[in-house]
């Protein structure tokens, strides 16, 4: 069943008013890539990539479940764009969810109501990533199969403003795609292979943007730097040249599995300092970042932690300017001091004795202002200021704004 909140909204027109925070994102309206920028087209304004999975939500509409509350929710929170996967087997999302196989093979699976889910999102000022390929292999979805799918899927998105986002697979690598086959149509849709595998130092495959997978390790909110080394290069890494946005960095559960989810028991940090701290290093490093969680998989309300975590990321992405993804870039170094690019703000690592330490401090500096993540921060971090700068705001713990002097 539809649910009553639905209504049309093709391309070039848009439901709903007002900003984000309430029942409609503000959103509308095409996005294009402008160099290393997503832009939206009405305005030319930057775009802050605000995801938060959905990985099951087409499969819930299609088999006529409402699912309004989850894209009020999300919106509510402050995202402006959900991961929504075209198919998945019986043993990942589909056993997450209970829903089972999603398949196009399948005789119930319905192409046209991608037609009213679109429209259903755009109701809400809520942009849609696309991930057109997963579990292929087990599936039976060999390259000209996926062609199909692919050339099918990009005819039935393209009318709709807010289909903005494509991957031509999720984890290619794992799932045997060729993309030097598969490749969705050049367009307004702006394109992501779904490849972030290292070849010889370089990833193959770079379409429109890149969607990295960060590392799920103990320390994973300082992986937020490596956004910005895909994107402009590092030692022993080809820059790719393109918007880089963190698409499944480590996610978030009711209670932690510290390989994967954090949450409540997460022995590794603070689990919510961490959500804060990676956000805001997305949004200072690249186009943003996605939210990862067992509810967004399933695709269910948000259980009440994992919504705490997606409120407090959703504050720090937006507490960070989405222009700081290009200003100078400073860190700080072991032994206090300028580090690299002459810090507002000290930094002292972890294993010295003197405060303030951290796992990483990274700073932004542009427009006569700077803008200081302190990740992992030793129990007596304070701010200590450098040559001059003056506090504005320490938004939140370890989320500082500076004045130059």
């Amino acid at each position: 069943m539809i649910s009553d909140y639905f209504f049309v909204t093709r391309r070039g027109s848009a439901g709903g008013g007002g900003g984000g925070g309430g029942s409609h994102t503000g959103e509308e309206g095409d996005l294009y890539i402008d160099g290393l920028a997503i832009k939206r087209q009405k305005d030319g304004s930057l775009f802050p990539f605000r995801g938060a999975d959905a990985f099951s939500l087409f499969h819930r509409h299609m088999v006529g479940q409402d699912i309004m509350p989850v894209l009020l929710e999300l919106v509510e929170i402050g995202f402006n764009v959900i991961r929504v996967f075209s198919m998945y087997d019986e043993n990942g999302i589909g056993k997450a969810n209970g829903l089972g196989r999603l398949s196009p093979k399948q005789p119930d699976y319905n192409y046209n109501r991608w037609h009213q889910f679109l429209d259903l999102c755009a109701s809400v000022g809520m942009r849609v990533e696309v991930v057109l390929g997963a579990d292929t292999q087990t599936l039976g979805f060999n390259t000209d199969a996926m062609l199909d799918h692919v050339g099918r899927m990009m005819g039935l998105l393209e009318p709709h403003w807010n289909a903005n986002f494509v991957e031509t697979c999720n984890e290619p690598a794992k799932n045997g795609v060729d993309l030097d086959r598969v490749v969705p149509r050049k367009g307004r849709i702006l394109r992501a292979s779904g490849n972030y595998d290292l070849e010889n130092g370089r990833i193959a495959h770079v379409l429109d943007y890149v969607t990295l997978h960060t590392e799920r390790k103990p320390e994973w909110p300082r992986t937020c730097r490596a956004l910005s080394e895909f994107r402009d290069g590092a030692d022993g890494l080809e820059a790719v040249r393109v918007p880089v946005v963190s698409d499944e960095p480590t996610g978030y559960a009711e209670v932690a599995r510290p390989d994967s989810r954090s949450g409540p028991g997460y022995p590794h940090g603070d689990w919510l300092d961490d959500a804060r701290t990676y956000a805001a290093g997305c949004q200072m490093f690249g186009a943003g970042s996605t939210f990862h969680s067992d509810s967004g998989v399933s695709s269910v309300l948000l259980g009440p932690n994992q919504r705490l975590a997606a409120i407090e990321w959703v504050k720090a992405a937006t507490w960070m300017p989405v222009d700081a993804q290009f200003s100078e870039y400073q860190r700080g170094g072991a032994g206090g001091g300028a580090g690299i690019g002459n810090m507002p703000i000290d930094h002292h690592d972890l294993e010295e004795s003197t405060e303030p330490r951290a796992l990483r401090t990274y700073c932004k500096r542009g427009a006569g202002r700077e803008n200081c993540v302190a990740i992992r921060r030793g129990g007596g971090w304070f701010v200590k200021l450098l040559r001059g700068c003056t506090l504005i705001k320490e938004a939140f713990r370890g989320l500082v704004e500076v004045k130059e002097p």
